[in-house]
């Protein structure tokens, strides 16, 4: 039923496309997972933004809400660092009655007004009631930073796909197919890093078939650190618990380790799950690393469930079910969402990516 269901509201969406809306199955052969476009709405703080969205349906749907995140980093006191959106009609007033194109358009309106009262980022929610003028200036900021570092990687998308060997002066491509990159001296700048304005963890990349950087295989589960080269999430994973700190081509440092697929297949050495049932506690203190991806684990509870998981003081976190931790605060929130603290929908637990401290001393 569900496909079925997915199947007329995509028909429909291509018939009559909502205004400043664009979205469709990310592959021909998976009708569950959706990508999105939204145009940031005139006359709001996001005018001239494109926002990427992630759609997942669940098997149950349209009896159940679908899952939306952004992928594009947003500053609104609604959204949060891990693209996740409060919005009532994906929680408890979702109705089967209601479409993706209706949640959309949700969306959009959301961002022309947002919901200080009921936010995802307190702070954010602070500065838009208190001084509204300085939130606004803000979220311009973010759009335009987004929208600078946007040009830049297109252009250098462009000359990639050009020319099967040709030197660039940043880099030389030598397989259209597969470009991998000659090594450059530490001296130099990566590409995002060439305009100062630009902030790169705005950058949310997508798998685009690029040849994991260390291995040169096509990557079955491809990841991103901190830079736009790909890798297999398995190899940037070992290469950081070895000691890699920097980007072996453009020698960004490596700040997050982010997968760009939503199911990748857990490896046990970098793998807990943490079984979180009511009332119980992860029992972590998370200390933020600078110039480091992850935060780590500082001191655990014996007692308690993440020790029991095999979480150790000195551990690394670098993803909690799938969202980047650069922040303790992202960490604490992951937690409570996977306990149910704040989601009724939850799964009772918890999956971490981690660097064990045996691996990484």
């Amino acid at each position: 039923m569900a496909s079925k269901r997915i199947t007329k509201e995509l028909q429909d969406l291509q018939k009559d496309p909502p205004t400043s809306c664009s979205a469709g199955p990310r592959a021909d052969d998976d009708i569950f997972h959706w990508d999105a476009t939204i145009i940031g709405p005139a006359e709001s703080p996001y005018q001239g933004g494109l926002f990427f969205v992630a759609i997942h349906f669940p098997p149950d749907y349209p009896f159940k809400p679908p899952k939306v995140n952004f992928k594009t980093k947003v500053y609104h006191p609604n959204v949060n660092a891990q693209g996740s959106i409060c919005l009532d009609i994906l929680k408890e007033q979702w109705s089967p009655a209601l479409t993706i194109s209706k949640v959309l358009l949700s969306i959009c309106s959301l961002l022309t007004d947002p919901n200080p009262d009921d936010p995802l980022v307190p702070e954010i929610a602070q500065i838009y009631k208190t001084d509204r003028q300085r939130y606004e200036d803000l979220a311009k900021e973010q759009t335009q930073a987004l929208l600078s570092l946007r040009n830049t990687l297109q252009c250098a998308q462009t000359l990639l796909r050009t020319s099967r060997t040709r030197n660039m002066g940043i880099f030389t491509v030598y397989n259209k197919k597969s470009p991998r990159t000659e090594p450059r001296s530490a001296g130099k700048r990566s590409l995002l890093q060439d305009d100062d304005s630009v902030d790169s963890s705005l950058f949310m990349p997508i798998a685009d078939g690029t040849a994991c950087l260390l291995c040169g295989e096509q990557p079955k589960a491809p990841a991103v650190a901190s830079c736009y080269h790909q890798f297999c999430h398995g190899c940037i994973l070992d290469a950081c618990a070895k000691g890699l700190s920097q980007c072996p081509d453009c020698c960004t440092t490596i700040r997050e380790v982010r997968p760009l697929v939503a199911d990748v297949d857990p490896d046990p050495r970098y793998t807990k799950t943490i079984s979180l049932p009511p009332g119980t506690h992860a029992g972590l203190t998370l200390e933020k690393r600078e110039g480091a991806p992850g935060c780590l684990v500082s001191a655990v509870v014996e007692c308690d469930q993440a020790f029991k998981c095999g979480v150790r003081e000195g551990d690394v976190i670098l993803t909690i079910d799938g969202e980047v931790i650069c922040d303790p605060a992202d960490g604490t929130r992951a937690i409570d969402a996977a306990r149910g603290q704040d989601c009724e929908c939850s799964t009772g637990r918890a999956m971490l990516t981690i660097i064990p401290a045996s691996v990484k001393d």
